[in-house]
């Protein structure tokens, strides 16, 4: 049994660590739970972007990123990896 996304926001949640709920001590079976009650003095998730953002999507590109510096016996050394832009 586990806790679920939701549980945060219910009104039963217990907020301890060993404990999920007063009703369901050790979490639900399934991902949903029957017991689930609006908590109504939780604050709301504040979702927000800066005013006037746009975001674009230019399709994927890889670029290759190579990032070298020197080791404590200044030898050189490096690692290579690739970053996928979307």
């Amino acid at each position: 049994m586990a806790k679920l996304l939701i549980c945060d926001r219910c009104l039963l949640y217990a907020h301890n660590p060993y404990l999920v709920c007063a009703v369901h001590l050790d979490g639900v079976d399934g991902d949903s739970c029957l017991d689930f009650r609006e908590d109504p003095n939780i604050e709301p998730e504040e979702l927000w972007q800066p005013e006037g953002a746009t975001y674009y999507s230019l399709g994927n590109k890889e670029i290759d990123v190579y990032v070298v510096g020197k080791t404590p016996t200044i030898n050189l050394a490096g690692i290579f990896t690739k970053i996928v832009e979307t």
